[in-house]
């Protein structure tokens, strides 16, 4: 292999002849003919390009021997990079399997507390001190109805007040409500606000300290009330809070892949994750009078998940291991989309409007 110094060696040399060579044509008589003397010139001239071309020559055989060796090197290590390749790509997979089974693990840890919340409390004594008051608005949906108000008179939890808000039903809703002899239903008038804006009607109606909601075609859970008024006691300091619901068919909402049985979804509370997308129902959120909290008549959808936005904007809610809501999923008038089905335009902007008021935009 050729020491890669040797060429400037040569051209150092080749310099130094050079200069030698001028000097003994300075030596010469001076009738040397000017022609000559240009002839002995470019001799050396010439020369010396020889001599660097011989230079650039073993320069270029130098480098093309590096090349070689490095390509050849290259080649040596491939089968490691592949093994090593290989080998992270398992890791990756078994990194991502043992993900899954930790959220799994954590599904099934919240779904136990539910569980065994629900059988503590159905043993413990909860004082009836706190009204509750329980915002339903509804619009046609006679039909539905009574198993809603139903959900709440059977409540074990006995101090509630339910607020209903008929936003212009024509099915004959108005009648049925006539048909209720019960003080603690109040019945309210709204003009087609939506669901949005009748809930700010009844809103604007509550002399209590505690708030729940329910949708005309959900039923709530017999001990949610009750379990409201202890989670707020036995946590002074909360405002907020959400329990859990049981979906009569989860693949109509998230899709075939989580079966066709019913599910209780719970998921632990993360902001950043609320603000990408709902994932708690109208019926699992419950908050004290008072707070400084509407609901954005502008909203066909995504009332419930602007008002949890603007509930926990300050700070997370209490978890309250606790069924609160039996969700159904077969309303034909139902307001959220079902798995894989077409989306409204509207859908779109009202989803794009919350992001926006809190704080994120796909644009």
């Amino acid at each position: 292999m050729i020491d890669p110094v040797e060429p400037l060696r040569r051209w150092r040399a080749a310099r130094a002849r050079r200069r030698a060579l001028w000097a003994r044509l300075e030596q010469l008589p001076t009738e040397v003919d000017e022609q000559a003397m240009a002839q002995a010139h470019q001799a050396g001239e010439l020369a010396l390009l020889g001599e660097a071309h011989h230079d650039t020559r073993l320069l270029a055989d130098h480098a093309a021997t590096v090349a070689g060796d490095a390509y050849a090197a290259a080649g040596d290590l491939r089968p490691w990079i592949a093994a090593l390749d290989e080998r992270s790509s398992g890791e990756a997979q078994k990194a991502a399997v043992v993900h899954d089974h930790e959220l799994r693990l954590e599904r099934i840890e919240r779904q136990l507390a539910v569980v065994w919340f629900g059988r503590l409390l159905a043993h413990t004594p909860v004082p009836e001190g706190p009204l509750v008051s329980v915002i339903l608005p509804t619009f046609d949906r006679a039909a539905l109805l009574p198993e809603a108000i139903a959900s709440v008179r059977e409540q074990s939890y006995g101090r509630w007040e339910l607020l209903v808000v008929d936003d212009g039903s024509t099915d004959g809703t108005a009648a049925l409500l006539d048909g209720y002899d019960d003080p603690r239903i109040r019945r309210f008038h709204s003009d087609r606000l939506g669901a949005s804006g009748a809930r700010n009607v009844a809103l604007d109606e509550v002399r209590v300290e505690i708030v729940a909601y329910l949708d005309s075609d959900n039923r709530l859970d017999r001990d949610w009330l009750k379990a409201v008024v202890w989670g707020f006691d036995a946590h002074p300091g909360e405002d907020a809070l959400y329990g859990a619901r049981v979906i009569d068919h989860p693949d109509r909402v998230y899709g075939p892949d989580v079966g066709p049985f019913p599910g209780l979804q719970f998921e632990p509370f993360d902001r950043a994750a609320l603000e990408e997308g709902n994932f708690a129902d109208m019926g699992v959120l419950a908050h004290r009078a008072g707070l400084d909290v509407r609901f954005d008549e502008a909203l066909r959808w995504y009332g419930d998940w602007d008002l949890f936005l603007q509930l926990t904007a300050e700070r997370p809610p209490l978890e309250l291991p606790a069924v609160a809501v039996y969700y159904a999923t077969a309303p034909e008038d139902r307001l959220t989309p079902l798995a894989g089905a077409a989306q409204p335009p509207e859908v779109t902007h009202d989803y794009e409007r919350v992001r926006a008021k809190h704080g994120r935009s796909r644009r």
